[in-house]
Order: structure tokens, then sequence, then C-alpha cells
């Protein structure tokens, strides 16, 4: 007969709080650890039980023997609101060494007065040696390819005048993209993120594969499975697909899109990990999931203070804009950290927005991708820092740009 327990109520002696990662069969084979940023392991013996336990806090006296030998029982006090010096630690210690600084920024308007203006900002603010990237978006003036020619000639001039290195990465849903801007684009080096399907996909991919990023709208009902494969078909290089509800769904509908997600999400993770496991460069890289990995393996980031306004761009989303599927309260989400569409970073006008039924979704990215990670560190323990520290430019998400004039460093 087994015995329940209740999690102890000393003062001197705590849970610490953690998300039970759940695995396609049902089974729990990992526990996240949020306020160190760890990956537990679960003996076999718990791993049916484990996660119900966890969260009714119905914990009998095996799981507290086990949860205390992890520490995730624990005698240690509770972190402040910047996290505790140990999570810093630990975090410090997982940083993936990373070649020369970068610095990725968004021009606060799409404009080539505006870019011209970052590119100055930016030469002020950073030191010498740094590669500066901007991050142009096909909106407004620069929804012209006469307008992001002058924009890229002007910052191109204005670095070499600084001795600085300048790249480019363009976001666009393809209009205006003929045969010769893909060989302006091409011939300038620049990255270029595809949010939409059309002809542009084919002229892209013929000028500039290897820095294409097709990144398409999953609606409801859309599969990211036919998505995936179709980009495997078409021989894409990176895959940033944004998995969202156009309208709200709540009880059953949302359970089954889920599901269906998840699955989809599972099957995309087995190719992933089998081609690292065999020593092939996965294509295309799912940069949802590589992108988990990416900020597991490194380590979360310290907090950044709120920028002050007005200078630095919109304020962050008020509650009544999140739509009627419910608020996305990103300040108490387990996967907050791991998450690149939290409230928690202001987000860029058009931005996807986080809602509750579109949470359970990208909350399913940050499980798997967990679940992927430690999956790859079973096979090599490099596996995970060669997803997530590739040699090409730095996983990015097109929905959630950073703030207008913020240095962000990669």
């Amino acid at each position: 007969m087994t015995h329940h327990a209740r999690p102890p109520t000393s003062t001197s002696l705590r849970l610490r709080p953690m998300q039970p990662l759940i695995e396609r069969d049902g089974s729990c084979p990992l526990v996240y650890d949020l306020e160190r940023a760890l990956l537990v392991e679960v003996p076999e013996d718990f791993r049916w039980h484990a996660a119900p336990a966890i969260e009714n806090g119905d914990l009998d006296d095996g799981l507290l023997g086990w949860l205390a030998g992890e520490d995730l029982w624990t005698c240690e006090g509770r972190p402040g609101p910047d996290r505790g010096a140990a999570a810093v630690a630990v975090a410090a210690g997982r940083r993936v060494a990373r070649g020369c600084e970068e610095i990725r920024c968004q021009p606060a308007e799409p404009s080539v007065e505006a870019v011209a203006g970052a590119l100055d900002a930016l030469v002020r603010r950073t030191e010498a040696g740094s590669r500066i990237v901007l991050l142009l978006v096909a909106e407004g003036e620069l929804a012209r390819p006469d307008a992001v020619r002058r924009a890229v000639a002007t910052a191109r001039q204005a670095a070499r005048s600084t001795g600085r290195s300048v790249g480019f990465e363009l976001t666009t849903d393809g209009r205006g993209i003929g045969a010769p801007f893909a060989r302006f684009l091409a011939e300038q080096g620049a990255a270029v993120r595809l949010t939409a399907d059309g002809p542009a996909l084919g002229l892209l991919l013929a000028h500039l594969p290897e820095r294409l990023t097709f990144c398409p709208v999953l609606d409801t009902g859309d599969r990211l499975l036919d998505c995936w494969r179709r980009s495997r078909d078409l021989g894409l290089r990176r895959l940033a697909p944004v998995k969202l509800t156009d309208r709200p769904l709540s009880g059953l509908a949302v359970f089954a899109e889920l599901r269906q997600y998840r699955h989809d999400l599972f099957a995309v993770a087995d190719d992933l990990a089998d081609a690292l496991g065999g020593g092939w460069t996965p294509q295309p890289l799912h940069e949802p999931l590589a992108r988990v990995v990416r900020r597991h393996v490194a380590g979360r980031p310290p907090p950044r203070p709120p920028p002050a306004a007005p200078e630095c761009g919109p304020a962050a989303w008020p509650a009544t804009e999140l739509g009627s599927g419910g608020v996305a309260d990103c300040s108490s989400c387990w996967a907050a950290d791991l998450c690149s569409r939290n409230l928690l970073a202001r987000p860029r006008p058009g931005s996807v927005r986080p809602r509750a039924d579109r949470c359970e979704l990208w909350r399913a990215e940050v499980e798997v991708g967990l679940l992927l990670c430690r999956r790859l560190e079973a096979l090599d323990p490099t596996l995970p820092a060669a997803l997530a520290d590739r040699d090409d430019e730095p996983i990015f998400d097109a929905f959630t740009s950073p703030l207008p004039a913020d240095l962000h460093t990669c």
C-alpha cells in the first residue's frame, strides 16, 4: 500500500517550482526545475505518477525522497525577484561560447532615415569589431524594393567610414520581390525571412537558399507535419512556422488542436534527432524547437529592466488587446524564459499576440524542445550545442523583433 504525504509545512523546507515534461506516451521522464533552469531525470518507477502527484501536491514517501535527493525538496531559501545566485551560476556554466560579438537591432521605423539613424546609434554605443545586423521589415517605406536598396547603400557607406561590418536581415511577405531584387539581396549577403507562400519562395530559394527562412503561419487545423514535409521536399534550409489559432478556442477544441500539434512536434523532433545522431546537418532546421534548445543550453539571460518611454517605441500590449481567448499571464507561465513571444519583452506592432489558447500550443514547443535537448544529450553530450550554436545566422523569431534601438547581442 502506498502512503501519501503532503509537502512539508516546515518553513525550513520547500519544493522548488518545477514543471513535469510529458512524453508522447504520457509518461513523465523529466521535470524542469524553473529556479535553476535544470532538466532533472525522473526514475523509471515514478514516471507514470510523478506528474499528477507534483501538480496536486500529493507526494508519497518515495517521491519525496527522490525530490530531496535532487534538491528539488530543498532547505535553500527562496530566490529574489532577479532569480537566485545558484540559478545564475548554473546558467553561466552552461553558456555556449560564441565567436565574435554580433549586435542585432531593428530600426525604430521602416524607413531609410530610421535605418541610418539606427546604425549611427549602434556605432556610438558599441565597440569597434562588433558586427552589426540591421533587421529590416518590408513595411511602410521599406515595402518598396528601391527604398530597401537605398537603405542598404546608406548603411554600407556609413559602416565603411567607421570600419564596421554590417549585415542585413529582411522580413517580408514576398510582395514586390522579383528576380532583380532577389539577386540584389543575394549579392548583399542579406538573410531573408519570408512570412507567406507565393512566387517569391521559388525566387529566393534559387538565389539565396542558404540564407532563406520560411516563416508560414499555421492556423487552426493546419498541420505542422504537412508544412515540414513540403519544406523538406523543396530543400529549404530553415523553417520557422508560427502556430496560432485565429479565432479563440476553448474546451475540447483546444485539446484536439494541442494533441495534433504535439504529435507533429514529436515527429519533427524525431527527424532532427535522427539527422544529428547520424552526423548530418538537419534540413530544414525547425527554428522553434532549435530555439528552445539554444536558450536552454545557453542558460537564461539576466533579467533586463524595461526601457524607458518614449524613445523605445510602443508600450506592452494592454490586456484588452489580447483577444477573447483569455489574457496570457506570462509572468506566471513556467515556459516564459524559453518562449520568444512572452509579454515580458515589448513587441512591435503587428506581432502575433499571446492568448490563452495560443499559449498552450507555444508551451508544447517548449516542452518538446526540452525533451529533444535531453534526448540529444543522451546520444552525445555535444549535440544540443551543435543544434543550438550553428555557424550561420543566429536563430531569430521574425514575429518578436527586438525593441527599436534596443541592442541584442547574439
